[in-house]
């Protein structure tokens, strides 16, 4: 007895799992018919159904760019593209001469230079010069010797090192006084070693030996450096800065900087008159394949975006999808081409009522 209600009870349950299944597939399948006959199957509407109202078109433009949220970019450059200028001695006073930012030429005077230390290193200069001069005269005296085997090889080794010693101290005094200048008043000054845009922000307090003087960057160097998130840099095409000034890519960094990726832009144009530090705010642009529609003749229907596009005398609706907009346009994605069709701009309202109104019966 009891193992024939057991078996009842489990056909029952089975039987009412089994309907309650078929039924939610049915209803689904009901659901999925609604949605493609409002989304894809709704039936074209006469022009003459729209009455008196005013009816504009716009032919419709393909896009190939998408414009995206503005960032911001700074004008520098990369790490190690300039030419540092450090004290070799220490100073008691520097005076610049050139503004900060400014572009100077090879050999222009850059700051003047005073302390006890100045005259001392151009002392030492002279006495290491002398001290070259002996030794070089030393050196090719023996080196006769040498030759003619009269004059030991172990001499002959510590008169070689002295000379070479001497020749490489005098060429690091040579490398030093190639950033100096003395005038006739024995005034001396810091002169540029190349071509290019003079920057003095790290050097307020730069007064001990080997403190920064100044730097120089080469103009080719200066780069727009814009940190662009991660999941934005797909189809980057280039940046727009303004109207007459667009920036295109030079270099995207492979090594991500948390959320985002570091990328350096260059100026397209001679319009752009940026200066070194200064902050700007970028549009970047991306590749895009879609069409360019005024927002007005964008409607929703059964919760779905739609264009009106004219054919003939009547007008056939396009599922769409929205991609961006701007002040006047919304540029969007459909599964049709589009391009150079005329869309209804206006009375898109009443078009929609229409649609509610044969969706209701």
């Amino acid at each position: 007895m009891l193992n024939l209600i057991f078996s009842w009870k489990f056909v029952t349950t089975t039987l009412s799992t089994t309907v309650n299944t078929a039924l939610l597939i049915v209803l689904s399948l009901l659901l999925s018919v609604h949605n493609v006959k409002a989304n894809e199957n709704i039936p074209t509407v006469s022009l003459s159904s729209l009455g008196d109202f005013q009816t504009e078109f716009t032919t419709i433009e393909p896009a190939n760019f998408l414009n995206g949220q503005s960032l911001t970019g700074k004008v520098t450059f990369r790490t190690g593209e300039n030419y540092s200028v450090s004290l070799p001695f220490g100073i008691q006073k520097i005076s610049y001469l050139v503004k900060n930012g400014s572009t100077v030429g090879r050999g222009e005077k850059i700051a003047k230079i005073e302390g006890y230390e100045v005259h001392h290193f151009l002392d030492e200069y002279e006495s290491v010069k002398a001290i070259f001069s002996a030794s070089e005269l030393h050196y090719l005296t023996n080196k006769r010797h040498f030759n003619d085997k009269t004059l030991k090889s172990s001499e002959w080794l510590a008169i070689s090192q002295s000379y070479f010693d001497a020749k490489l101290q005098l060429e690091h005094f040579n490398h030093q006084l190639s950033f100096l200048t003395v005038d006739e008043n024995e005034n001396v000054y810091f002169i540029s070693p190349e071509n290019g845009i003079v920057s003095l922000k790290n050097v307020e307090n730069s007064k001990s030996v080997n403190d920064l003087a100044f730097e120089i960057i080469n103009p080719e160097s200066v780069k727009v450096e814009i940190l662009i998130p991660i999941s934005q840099q797909q189809n980057l095409s280039h940046f727009v800065v303004s109207s007459n000034c667009q920036l295109v890519i030079k270099n995207v960094e492979m090594l991500a900087n948390k959320y985002h990726s570091r990328v350096w832009a260059s100026p397209a144009t001679n319009n752009c008159n940026f200066r070194l530090g200064q902050t700007l705010t970028v549009s970047p642009v991306y590749h895009f394949a879609g069409y360019k529609v005024p927002s007005s003749s964008i409607f929703e229907f059964e919760n779905r975006d739609f264009i009106a596009v004219k054919i003939v005398d009547k007008l056939r609706f396009y599922p769409l999808t929205i991609a961006s907009t701007d002040q006047e346009n919304t540029y969007i994605i459909t599964n049709e081409d589009i391009s150079n069709k005329e869309v209804l701009a206006s009375s898109v309202s009443i078009v929609q009522g229409i649609l509610l109104k044969l969706g209701a019966e």
